[in-house]
């Protein structure tokens, strides 16, 4: 194990709710839903990419795998002479894939590890679990969790002096409103290929109407950071003026999801794949650590 290689991981947090208005339901027994699923596999069309699923066990939990095929094959390069050469396959039929881990907790919680960015997303877990276990009556929507505490502290500031945004015009999923949409339509005829960045800077006078109408523009798009990040923001950071006239403070609202890093061990086989029971055990480890502010986000209280 000593000799074993790994690779730095975020594992991050959602919760399952209902895709029509975000509002979560009571918590569902995931082992047996995925008990149910049979085969344990189903390929499914999500966001026009082919998503396959893997319900897989390990001890005495079931997981989910998902996987997709890779745009681009990885190439491989030789030490000693810095020679390149295509990473091949095992043959005809093998393709190259990203993958997520899923683990799934009490009140519709889950965690996901993923071997890439590429990798399916949250959007395309609850894309495939609507197709496959087809829930009766709603329809699942991945809900990122954030910390309440955070995102309070910002809905209480009495203004914001200066905001900084930033996002790439091609991964907006819908039109974009008020700042956000501004940004999208400066690059219009430049491309969607590129990231535009915003900074306004209102001042820190707490009287200055600016720092209140920037404060406004901020908690929506915080808002749309919590709700899945539709709009694709890639950097959203803010100075925010205290109610009670205190120092600024900085607030990343990107960095409001509870996340955590875990080392997480390569497969044994040749490459560089995740290795699935290190990505699910990363997967409980973190939300072990993080379970009262889990809990604490989504509205339940913490256990005595």
């Amino acid at each position: 194990m000593a000799d074993r290689k790994t690779k730095c991981r975020k594992v991050s947090f959602y919760q399952i709710v209902k895709q029509e208005d975000g509002v979560a339901f009571p918590g569902l027994n995931w082992q047996q839903v995925l008990a149910r699923i049979t085969p344990s596999t189903a390929t499914h069309t999500v966001n026009g990419r082919d998503i396959r699923g893997e319900v897989f066990q390990v001890d005495q939990y079931r997981y989910l795998e998902l996987d997709v095929e890779r745009d681009l094959a990885p190439r491989q390069r030789d030490r000693s002479s810095n020679e390149r050469a295509p990473l091949h396959t095992r043959g005809e039929s093998w393709e190259v894939i990203e993958e997520s881990f899923v683990g799934f907790f009490d009140h519709n919680v889950v965690g996901m590890v993923s071997s890439n960015q590429s990798a399916p997303s949250h959007a395309a877990l609850a894309g495939w679990l609507n197709r496959t276990v087809q829930p009766q009556g709603l329809r699942y929507y991945a809900k990122p969790i954030v910390s309440r505490e955070m995102y309070h502290r910002l809905s209480e500031m009495r203004g914001v002096s200066l905001a900084t945004f930033a996002l790439k015009p091609n991964n907006a999923a819908q039109q974009a409103p008020g700042l956000l949409r501004s940004m999208i339509e400066a690059v219009t005829d430049i491309g969607p290929g590129v990231r535009v960045e915003l900074r306004v800077v209102a001042g820190k006078s707490r009287d200055k109407p600016e720092s209140g109408r920037l404060l406004a523009q901020t908690l929506e798009i915080n808002d749309f950071i919590r709700e899945g990040n539709p709009f694709g923001i890639e950097k959203a950071v803010v100075n925010g003026i205290p109610a009670d006239g205190g120092a600024v403070e900085p607030i990343n609202l990107i960095e409001q999801r509870l996340t955590m890093d875990r080392e997480v061990l390569i497969a044994k086989e040749k490459g560089k794949g995740l290795d699935e029971a290190s990505a699910v055990e990363a997967i409980r480890e973190a939300e072990n650590h993080l379970r009262d502010e889990l809990h604490a986000a989504i509205g339940v209280p913490v256990r005595d």
